[in-house]
């Protein structure tokens, strides 16, 4: 499996982390731990995408991870 491939899904798995945190711990989006995550985990999605040509998701995850 290549580097890219697992950005990728550590950055799905992150993503998703902070989404269900998001949903369920009152108050969780103000801290830092929460942003590290989504940054991170956007970051990982933008260099899977790059790597495979699908620039939509590129310019998406880049607005996300600078939000």
């Amino acid at each position: 499996m290549a580097a890219y491939e697992i950005a990728g899904w550590i950055g799905a798995l992150l993503l998703l982390v902070g989404f269900i945190w998001g949903i369920r711990i009152p108050g969780i989006r103000d801290r830092y731990a929460y942003l590290i995550i989504n940054f991170t985990g956007a970051v990982g999605i933008l260099i899977n995408a790059a790597a495979n040509g699908a620039y939509p998701v590129v310019v998406f995850n880049a607005v996300w991870a600078g939000y």
